[in-house]
Order: C-alpha cells, then sequence, then structure tokens
C-alpha cells in the first residue's frame, strides 16, 4: 500500500489533521528550521465566493497580526499559493473546550470558574483594542497541557463597526444579532453566558432544538434557562451576561469583578 507523501506549506511540514469545518482545514505542522509544532489553517481559494472575499481574509491576518496576549491564540505567520492560504498559528496541545466537554462531559462549577477568569481576560484586551469576536463558544476556545484557555478562530472576528450582518453560531448568537442591529461587544458577552451554561450542563441552551427553532427562542425567550446545578453567584453572574439588552450586560472588565470571578486565576 502506498502512503501519500507529507505536504509541505513553506517552512512547515504538515502532519495529522486536527479539525475540519466549513471556514478551513487544521492540521499540526513542524517547523523544519526551528522544530516549532504549530497549527496551520488551510483555506482552498475557489472556496472562496469572491476575490474581495479572499482579500478581507488577507486584512483579517493583518488584523490578527495586532493581537498580542496571554488568552489569545498566537498569530506565527501564513503561507499563499496560488490555490491555498495558510494561516500558520500557536498549537494547543489541549484541544478545546468543547473536546474536553466530550472527553470528560459536564465541568465542575470551580473548574468553569477558572477557565471563564481567562476567556474573560482575552475578552477584556479584545473590546479595549474594539475588536468583536463574533462567535465565542467552546469550540473556539482552546487549552494548553497547563490549562490555559486561548481564544480562537477570529474567522468572524471584526473591527466593531456597526455590521449588522447575522453572524456566529446559533446556540449562542445574542439576541441583536438575530434581529439584525449587529454585533458588539455585548454580543461577545451574551455567547460568553452561554458557554457557561453548556461547560456546566454538558449541551448549549436550546441545543435539543433544530436551529431556526432555537434563534426564534432566543429571540423570544427573556434568557435562557439556567442551569439547576450550579451557585447563586454564578446564576447572578449569567443574569449580567444574558440580558436581553444590549446595554443591560455587563462588560468584560465588570465582569471579572464579579463576586464568583474573583477567586478565580486568570493564568495570565
Amino acid at each position: 500500500m502506498s502512503v501519500a507523501k507529507p505536504r509541505r506549506i513553506g517552512l512547515y511540514q504538515l502532519g495529522d489533521l486536527l479539525g475540519r469545518g466549513s471556514a478551513g482545514t487544521v492540521y499540526r505542522g513542524l517547523n523544519w528550521r526551528t522544530g516549532e509544532v504549530v497549527a496551520v489553517k488551510q483555506f482552498h481559494i475557489d472556496g472562496f465566493a469572491s476575490t474581495s472575499d479572499a482579500e478581507g481574509a488577507l486584512k483579517e491576518i493583518d488584523m490578527l497580526k495586532s493581537l498580542r496576549h496571554a488568552n489569545i491564540v498566537k498569530y506565527v505567520g501564513y503561507e499563499q499559493s496560488e490555490n491555498e492560504l495558510s494561516i500558520v498559528l500557536e498549537y494547543c496541545e489541549g484541544g478545546s473546550l468543547q473536546h474536553l466537554l466530550r472527553k470528560f462531559g459536564k465541568l465542575p462549577e470551580n473548574l468553569v470558574g477558572v477557565y471563564v477568569a481567562q476567556i474573560l481576560s482575552g475578552l477584556i484586551y479584545l473590546h479595549d483594542n474594539a475588536v468583536v469576536h463574533r462567535d465565542i463558544k467552546p469550540a473556539n476556545l482552546l487549552t494548553t497541557k497547563e490549562g490555559k484557555v486561548k481564544l480562537a478562530d477570529f474567522g468572524v472576528a471584526r473591527f466593531h463597526n456597526g455590521n449588522a450582518t447575522v453572524v456566529g453560531s446559533p446556540y449562542w448568537i445574542a439576541p441583536e444579532v438575530i434581529q439584525l442591529n449587529g454585533a458588539t461587544a455585548a454580543s461577545d458577552i451574551w455567547s460568553l453566558g452561554c458557554t457557561i451554561i453548556q461547560l456546566v450542563d454538558g449541551k448549549a441552551p436550546y441545543e435539543d432544538l433544530p436551529p431556526i427553532s432555537a434563534i426564534f427562542k432566543i429571540g423570544n425567550d427573556e434568557h435562557p434557562p439556567y442551569p439547576s446545578n450550579i451557585s447563586q453567584a454564578s446564576i447572578d453572574f449569567l443574569s449580567k451576561c444574558l440580558n436581553r439588552a444590549p446595554d443591560g450586560r455587563s462588560s468584560a472588565r465588570e465582569l471579572a469583578n464579579h463576586q464568583w470571578i474573583r477567586t478565580f486565576p486568570t493564568g495570565t
């Protein structure tokens, strides 16, 4: 049986597949000069709907170059060929929080608090720099083997400009985004609240429903159902994330000082 020849992208030899999504395919990569292990996210150029989409991806890379924070996956570089665009990123060997949920099931509240403190640290940095992630969810939160959490997958992240396009994943999307009022920093906070529910409950709010039904519930319910197995302090925290009115939600900086979160290390 013949063995496929390993692929080489610039300085990086591609190894095993780490993940695949609608936006691209991620491989483990090895820098043949330094020995650094990285994650290489590949996009096929013909997968872009238009030339402007490809140009937009390159502009997005320029944005990622400016992000430097302990709780944000580090941008390493990119390689471009006639057919492919490859973004080289820091490799997080622990996988995503979604991966941890699959492997270990629902997580204890105190561990979720440790993770949330670090997520907030990354969000404070993004929001202070006018960047809205727009797709906060466990699959986009990566971990190291030491338990540090890093925000990843900035495929739909943008500098805040009031864009009213619907973006994000349906079970974590904020009501105002559904209503085409645009995503802001407050929309990231709503998604964080949904992420917390998923981590302690084992599934996202309304995950038992089809996406279109979940979107209807998000657009009409006062807030997603709170888990029954968590402390009053964490419920109070969730209430400050999941207010239907964006201006009624606390900021990432305010949440970092909440009584539930103050005792947890940020990992920075």
